[in-house]
Formats: C-alpha cells, sequence, structure tokens
C-alpha cells in the first residue's frame, strides 16, 4: 500500500511508516493501527470530539458559570486539609464574610477594585487586611489552577496593595 500524503489525513493524524498515530492535545501521540480507513476514521472521530470539548471550554470560559461562593465551597476542603482546626475555624469565618459580599460575582470577572472596595467596605485592620489579602489570593490561585478564571487575568488578591501601603496609620500632627 502506498503511503498516503500528508495533506490527505486528517488533523492531527500522523503516519508513521506502516502505522498511524494521533497526536492528543496535551501533545502525547496514540496509535491507531495500520489500516488507513480505521484510522482515517478514529482521527476524525477524536477530531470531533476534542473539538466539542474545547468549543465547551470556551463556551464556558464566555459564560463565566463559577460564582465566587462555588469556588469558595470548592476551596474549603482543600484549604482545612492544610491547616490545623483553630486556624481553619477563622478562615472559615473569613470566607464566609467574602462570601456575603462578592459571593454572587462570576470568579472571572472580579477585578483588583472590586476586591479593594470589599475590603475598604469591611474596615479591616493593618492585620485583618493582611489576612484577607492572603486568604483572597490562595483563593484566586485555586480558582486559576481549576480553570475557572483565565491565567492571562491574573490573581486580583496578589494584586492588592501591599498591607503597609495599604493601611498605613494617621500622620502624627505636630504642633
Amino acid at each position: 500500500m502506498a503511503r498516503p500524503k500528508k495533506d490527505l489525513l486528517p488533523a492531527n493524524m500522523y503516519s508513521r511508516g506502516d502505522s498511524y498515530t494521533y497526536r492528543l492535545p496535551d501533545g502525547r501521540r496514540r496509535s491507531l493501527g495500520k489500516d488507513l480507513f480505521q484510522a482515517v476514521q478514529a482521527a476524525a472521530a477524536l477530531n470531533i470530539e476534542f473539538d466539542t470539548q474545547r468549543k465547551q471550554g470556551l463556551l464556558d470560559d464566555l459564560c463565566g458559570n463559577k460564582r465566587v461562593c462555588d469556588v469558595i465551597e470548592e476551596f474549603e476542603p482543600v484549604k482545612a486539609r492544610a491547616v490545623v482546626a483553630y486556624t481553619m475555624a477563622e478562615y472559615v469565618l473569613k470566607l464566609r464574610r467574602i462570601d456575603r459580599t462578592i459571593g454572587t460575582a462570576d470568579i472571572s470577572t472580579v477585578s483588583v477594585r472590586d476586591l479593594d472596595e470589599m475590603l475598604v467596605t469591611m474596615g479591616p485592620t493593618y492585620g485583618t487586611y493582611k489576612q484577607y489579602r492572603s486568604l483572597l489570593s490562595e483563593l484566586f490561585s485555586y480558582a486559576i489552577a481549576k480553570g475557572y478564571r483565565n491565567e492571562h487575568k491574573g490573581n486580583p488578591g496578589k494584586a492588592l496593595l501591599v498591607p503597609r501601603l495599604a493601611r498605613t496609620k494617621k500622620p502624627v500632627q505636630r504642633q
């Protein structure tokens, strides 16, 4: 059997001597066997499947189906495994307060300004601001890692001002 031209093969399908392989989206290659007809059918079916998954992922990004409260619910058990019970109780209180203020917002649309306004209205002190900033940074890092927030949008928790610049002491008035 003559070797087929590269242009005649479906996308992501390659000829390797007498057998055919398919390149998966993650870069790995899988064998499709030696029969050209079956390999073309399998590659076409895989292309349709992966194209559907890619479009669904783009649709999820556009629709933004994850709210902050949903991400907080997923984040709590993960955080609970990393800290002791007493500390987790404090984190749960802080997460509930975050949930009450911006819980209905879409995780992919939350900006640094939204978080800063939330922290200003909460009126935390220097130490509390530091704790909230750290917790928000972890929460949004988790959302980026899970794919709920695009990485190119960045982590608004990390972009908040450093506590010493955000919450300064009142200047001393000299007489």
